[in-house]
């Protein structure tokens, strides 16, 4: 009888080893690494790839000269004109290239991780951080501002920052965008290709369209 009475705890331990070894190998199973044009195959078979995605992004960070966060990818850009008319003319100070991971949030498709390239992120995120400079208040500016502010036509300057943030939620869409490559030979026509580019959105997505301007560096972006 003392043999059964301890023999009956061990078959509950092991029971319940069991059930917590198969647990942990089926989170490990569960978690895929994709590239782009998988996820994208997954959606588009389950019909969903015009739909918005939560999501969010983790990698390496980086940080920002200016504003010292941390950021997975970021931009700070000085806008440069008049008091009287800032203008639109800007020049990218600084970016970060590394690429990142992105883990949708959604419970149809939390056991994706897709690998991002930096080059195919397409930012629609406000501003994080905005400092102005005149004459007056020039000596503290970046050497850069303090430069712009020296030249003709130019006596305000905006220093603008912007950054995807690692675990904080995102919105995403998928899109194309097209360009054309030269032509092979002297009477042959360009060739047209498509690259398959990610919206990521601080804010929900109104009617399939971002709520924000797309970042500096992407709107002069040319293949």
């Amino acid at each position: 009888m003392k043999k059964k009475t301890l023999l009956f705890p061990i078959i509950i331990l092991l029971f319940l080893y069991g059930c917590h070894f198969n647990n942990a190998k089926k989170e490990v199973i569960q978690m895929k690494e994709l590239e782009i044009h998988e996820f994208v195959k997954i959606l588009e078979d389950r019909d969903k790839l015009d739909e918005p995605i939560s999501v969010k992004f983790t990698g390496k960070t980086e940080e920002s000269p200016e504003k010292k966060e941390k950021y997975l990818y970021y931009e700070v850009v000085m806008f440069s004109g008049t008091a009287g008319e800032p203008g639109e003319s800007y020049t990218i100070l600084h970016h970060s290239e590394s690429d990142l991971f992105m883990n949708p949030t959604g419970k149809d498709y939390s056991s994706f991780k897709i690998k991002i390239h930096w080059r195919v992120i397409r930012p629609y995120i406000k501003e994080i951080n905005e400092k102005k400079f005149t004459n007056e208040n020039s000596s503290s500016a970046p050497v850069p501002v303090q430069e712009a502010l020296k030249e003709e036509g130019t006596d305000y300057v905006r220093l603008v920052e912007l950054g995807i943030k690692q675990d904080k939620e995102y919105y995403i869409l998928f899109d194309e965008e097209g360009y054309y490559l030269p032509p092979e030979r002297p009477d042959s026509k360009p060739r047209r290709k498509t690259n398959r580019v990610i919206l990521i959105s601080d804010l929900p997505f109104k009617d399939g369209n971002p709520q924000t301007e797309l970042s500096p560096l992407f709107k002069c972006w040319g293949y």
